[in-house]
């Protein structure tokens, strides 16, 4: 299944959250990501396992 949202979304979603320190909430409700989807997301992006 293709991804919804593209790695250039995801990284500024990330920019949200390490650099103007926004909760994922926050950013959810800015960027109109599911919470879960900038978990997991956030998650690959560092490389961590389920």
């Amino acid at each position: 299944m293709p991804r919804k949202y593209n790695q250039e979304q995801i990284d500024f979603a990330w920019k949200l959250h390490t650099q103007d320190h926004m909760s994922y909430s926050e950013i959810s409700k800015k960027l109109g990501i599911s919470k879960a989807t900038i978990y997991r997301r956030f998650r690959e992006l560092r490389g961590d396992s389920a």
